[in-house]
């Protein structure tokens, strides 16, 4: 766990040892199960550590939102795996939550994370049409009625034909 623990049993109490404040460098894993406030505390106590470490739970906690808990400790420097944006709610989606659901989720390139990588092949740049092209589609222009623009079509295309190794122009 999180801190090394001993266990005395003492009536319907146990005695916890902490580390002095210092939390145990990663890697490192916790069941949250079902318990929210738990998770929530965890994910921002694990960004102050050293290491990485998978905050993980039952099906109707990994439901919940973090979004909001993920973006606030993200603007503070901590690096949330997310790869994958969900088509529905336009959340993104952690590596380890989205990985049975993959197929039906959108990729998230790492340059729209404000990843220092930048962008690093033509993939990542197809990705990146990918995702905003359906919600512009889906939320933009349907609403008016209205299909993709041509260019951008002809653009997402081209660019989807290109290998990797093909230099891609940042100007």
């Amino acid at each position: 766990g999180a801190v090394r623990q001993a266990a005395e049993e003492r009536g319907t109490g146990a005695l916890i040892v902490g580390t002095a404040g210092a939390l145990l460098p990663g890697p490192m894993e916790l069941d949250a199960r079902l318990a929210g406030t738990t998770s929530r505390f965890v994910t921002a106590l694990a960004a102050v550590g050293r290491g990485r470490y998978r905050i993980d739970g039952a099906a109707p906690l990994q439901a919940r939102p973090m979004g909001p808990l993920h973006d606030a400790l993200t603007t503070l420097g901590a690096t949330i795996d997310l790869v994958y944006v969900s088509p529905k709610s336009g959340r993104a989606v952690s590596r380890a939550a989205g990985m049975p659901y993959r197929d039906k989720l959108l990729t998230l390139p790492p340059f729209l994370l404000g990843s220092q990588a930048g962008v690093s092949g033509a993939a990542d740049i197809v990705a990146g049409f990918s995702l905003t092209g359906h919600f512009l589609a889906s939320r933009v222009f349907a609403d008016q009625g209205l299909p993709m623009p041509e260019p951008r079509s002809r653009l997402a295309t081209m660019l989807a034909a290109r290998r990797d190794d093909q230099p891609v122009s940042h100007a």
